[in-house]
């Protein structure tokens, strides 16, 4: 269900519905970007089971433990004509989507331990998600950051009204 090496590592506090993952700048994913963490236990106090989590890059950024806001101009120059720096944090906070389960998209109940890797999603993986059943699915269109990767709309799913606008 997944790309490739690990492009980062779940830090800090996790939860079930968002976690933080430290990165590499050549490494990073773009905001919007789909990501996968394999593995994760899911499951009450009984049978425990590893599901595979999709999620979205939220927010990206950039920090330094060195040159921090509390540092005047005077400081900051001081410590980048130095030769003590340190490279930057390249940290992401992402969204969960959820996990498929007998064809559905459920939430998971557990967050994903610190240290977990996470890997960009697969177009096979996205697809099981965003593809209902494609007999009497709606095409919509394809993910912005991912346009091969088809969404259909289950009219069958849909219990209230429903208005469509387009030009």
């Amino acid at each position: 269900p997944w790309i490739g090496e690990p492009v980062g590592y779940i830090v800090g506090e996790s939860r079930p519905q968002e976690f933080t993952f430290v990165s590499h700048q050549d490494l990073v994913p773009p905001r919007l970007e789909y990501l996968v963490v394999p593995g994760v236990e899911e499951g009450g106090l009984g049978a425990r089971e590893k599901i595979d989590v999709l999620a979205q890059v939220g927010r990206v950024g950039i920090d330094s433990s060195v040159l921090s806001p509390a540092l005047t101009y005077e400081e900051t120059e001081t410590i980048l004509a130095g030769e003590f720096t340190l490279p930057p944090k390249v940290l992401v906070q992402a969204r969960v989507v959820g996990y498929l389960q007998g064809g559905e998209v459920r939430s998971p109940r557990r967050a994903a331990i610190p240290g977990h890797p996470i890997y960009i999603a697969s177009d096979g993986f996205l697809g099981r998600f965003f593809t209902r059943d494609v007999r009497a699915g709606i095409p919509i269109g394809g993910l912005i950051n991912r346009t091969g990767v088809e969404v259909t709309l289950d009219p069958n799913g849909l219990r209230r009204n429903l208005a469509v606008k387009a030009q």
